[in-house]
């Protein structure tokens, strides 16, 4: 075996991983299968099974579909001179609406796509500074999300004792600290225990979560690139330092590799769903979703920062609003504006210039 993959110019490889076992299938120049089978997910079990094709090969091409554990295995093997090629499953027809899913069959139909150069176009692979701000912004809006799910238990079990709270005041100690002094130790033994464990939990989610902020802020501030894209994107109306944050996770240090602003916000999932039929276009029917789903929350928040805005910046976005609004209503206007002000952070970051309210095209966008 040994002696006949000495001879082999290229091998394409596929991989199905996963969190314990993962499958791999290797093909030479002409296609034929000369070595799969399941190893441990382990950078060990990697780099064993690769080192034993790299003597006589002179390049080693990789397929693998996007997953929790891909960058952590691409860095493996981009270490180790492989080349890697990052594939979004859902854009995969040949794997997805595969009738045979299994880990090896997965892994042949990579090596196969791999083999012919038929893949999807690849997902783009993060540099180090990139996978650490992605992480850390991930981190966050898991500590929020584990504040939202603590403010609502508690507000549900205060109702049982008809004490009505809105979710916005339980997000400072001191209306918590309000609360507790209102709940008799007493009289209500067990509330009292239960919300005042509950304001510690509060107290340090809040804690960590600003902790968090810190470390993001200082590895944007430590990286000159991203520094200049941050200080360009505070320009923007309606968006601030978490929104701005996990939009340099996602498009990295290089904004150019979106070829259009179009090639963003379908990267976003912005893009409208558009229906058609006999070449007639029936409509659209919202946008696609196909995207992260927190940075169209995000920019959606910044839609609502924009029409509450009192600043001179903001007018030209609330009348553009205001025009899709009148004739299309609010709730196809606020996605629209939502689309627009990752259309602006985009242009500001290509052009490299702040955000010039005068520049507001009063041009609909199509699908808006």
């Amino acid at each position: 075996m040994n002696h006949f993959i000495e001879k082999l110019r290229k091998l394409y490889c596929g991989i199905d991983i996963h969190s314990r076992r993962s499958y791999l299938y290797v093909l030479n120049e002409e296609g034929e299968c000369i070595k799969s089978g399941e190893i441990d997910t382990t950078e060990q079990s990697f780099r064993a099974f690769f080192e034993e094709l790299i003597d006589g090969v002179t390049d080693i091409f990789v397929a693998i579909e996007i997953g929790s554990l891909t960058f952590r295995y691409c860095d493996v093997l981009r270490d180790m001179g492989i080349s890697v090629h990052v594939v979004n499953t859902l854009k995969n027809a040949y794997i997805a609406k595969s009738m045979k899913k299994t880990d090896k069959e997965d892994a042949r139909r990579l090596a196969i796509q791999l083999w012919k150069d038929i893949l999807p176009e690849p997902v783009h692979i993060p540099d180090p500074s990139e996978h650490q701000l992605r992480t850390l912004v991930s981190h966050r809006a898991n500590l929020v999300k584990s504040q939202t799910r603590l403010i609502n238990r508690v507000r549900y079990r205060l109702r049982e004792y008809e004490i009505r709270l809105q979710k916005r005041s339980l997000k400072k100690i001191s209306k918590w600290e309000v609360i507790l002094e209102g709940i008799s130790p007493s009289d209500q033994p067990l509330l009292h225990l239960e919300v005042s464990q509950m304001m510690e939990q509060f107290r340090t989610l809040r804690s960590q979560i600003r902790e968090t902020e810190a470390k993001i802020l200082n590895l944007i501030h430590q990286d000159p690139e991203f520094n200049i894209m941050y200080t360009l994107l505070l320009t923007v109306p309606g968006i601030g330092m978490i929104t701005i944050t996990a939009f340099l996770a996602l498009v990295g240090h290089q904004i150019e590799r979106f070829k259009s602003v179009r090639k963003l916000a379908s990267y976003f999932g912005q893009c409208p769903r558009v229906r058609e039929s006999g070449g007639k276009t029936l409509g659209s029917s919202g946008i696609t979703k196909q995207g992260n789903s927190r940075i169209r929350g995000y920019f959606t928040q910044a839609a609502l920062a924009v029409l509450r805005s009192k600043k001179e910046n903001a007018i030209p976005l609330q009348l553009w609003y205001e025009n899709i609004r009148r004739r299309k209503g609010w709730k196809v206007a606020r996605v629209a504006l939502s689309r627009k002000i990752a259309a602006i952070s985009y242009g500001v970051l290509k052009h490299r210039q702040p955000y010039d309210p005068s520049l507001v095209t009063w041009k609909e966008e199509k699908g808006a």
